[in-house]
């Protein structure tokens, strides 16, 4: 039994000459499907931001200020919302305001004054998950209980909500620009 063979060439100059235009027209397009993201995931993180304000009873460091959005710059595009502390947001400590006398403070009222060292997407991560009651010690080398956080779980309710309108509205505008792309190039 043989097989017989068809050798069949297609000229593909006319459809790769239109996909290399269509591959340079998204290249350009690309910066401008960031921006395209980039309200709706302000809008997702003022919600989450929000939702933090809420369930905190008083926010003197302003932790509020912790949540990020993200719209990716390299790879695929996509954008993120999150509680992790990146360098703009470390400087958490009450900055002093300077004063004329220059008077002793020692390095525990220091340490109580200004919280420093720590991001701000700590305090929002733990009142987020909760916390159980633990043991610390003291400088005297007594223990001291501390009590528990129970949690707050803001993140999830606040986010949720907000990224299925966010990428309900991003989707909306990506397929008018495809839409507006293929009339265009026809």
């Amino acid at each position: 039994m043989s097989v017989e063979q068809y050798n069949i060439t297609i000229d593909t100059s006319l459809a790769d000459k239109k996909t290399k235009e269509l591959v340079q027209f998204w290249d350009k397009k690309r910066r401008y499907i960031r921006a395209i993201m980039r309200k709706p995931i302000a809008q997702v993180k003022r919600e989450v931001a929000n939702a933090a304000k809420a369930s905190m009873k008083s926010d003197p460091r302003k932790a509020y200020k912790a949540v990020r959005g993200y719209v990716w710059k390299r790879g695929d595009l996509g954008m993120t919302v999150s509680l992790v502390g990146n360098s703009r947001s470390k400087s958490m400590g009450i900055q002093p305001k300077p004063k004329k006398l220059h008077r002793y403070k020692s390095d525990r009222s220091k340490q109580i004054d200004g919280y420093v060292g720590a991001d701000r997407a700590f305090v929002l991560r733990i009142l987020n998950v909760g916390r159980s009651s633990f043991d610390a010690k003291m400088p005297s080398g007594r223990t001291a209980r501390r009590g528990a956080i129970t949690p707050r779980k803001y993140f999830h309710r606040a986010a949720d909500g907000a990224i299925e309108w966010a990428v309900g509205e991003v989707s909306e505008r990506i397929a008018k620009l495809i839409h507006e792309t293929a009339e265009a190039i026809k």
